[in-house]
């Protein structure tokens, strides 16, 4: 069962032939566009996905129940904030705040959780910025009044706890 040297030849121009044909050469650049089209959707959809999750992955602000105007809400935010020793990211535009902005972006912060408005009352929930610990969280709820135009914290509870209350 050998071939002969021109069997093996005419095969090869039938080849070449059949290669250098036009409709192969249009089924080719098909397949490019294709392909290109296709990397395109799987490189939009990864990014989507991406964006999604980024999406459900930020925290929102505190859940707010009861009346608080926008001005007050602005100061009992403050007023936490620095009470759980949260500092700014930015405190102000000077070339040492931005040489530390790297430090503070990757520093723990706390967060307000949740605000309650009743009977003049304020009950704020924070989690504290402290380094997780499997399962545990740690945090703070504070009891704020306001007198003349300033609030002021009348009761402060820290409280450990199971992760899954949180």
């Amino acid at each position: 069962m050998s071939t002969s040297p021109n069997d093996a030849l005419a095969a090869n121009r039938d080849l070449a032939l059949l290669l250098q044909s036009p409709r192969l050469v249009a089924d080719a650049a098909e397949c490019d566009v294709a392909m290109r089209r296709r990397t395109i959707l799987v490189v939009t959809a990864i990014c989507a996905l991406c964006v999604l999750l980024a999406w459900f992955y930020v925290p929102r602000g505190p859940e707010i129940t009861g009346k608080v105007s926008s001005h007050d809400l602005a100061a009992i935010e403050s007023l936490v904030h620095r009470t759980i020793g949260r500092r700014p990211i930015l405190p102000d535009y000077s070339w040492q705040s931005l040489r530390q902005l790297p430090q503070a972006i990757r520093r723990p912060r706390g967060r307000i959780v949740n605000i309650a408005a009743a009977d003049g009352a304020v009950q704020v929930e924070a989690l504290l910025a402290s380094p997780r610990e499997k399962g545990i969280t740690r945090g703070v709820t504070c009891t704020l009044k306001k007198s003349a135009n300033t609030w002021e914290i009348t009761a402060y509870k820290f409280w450990i706890g199971p992760e899954s209350l949180r």
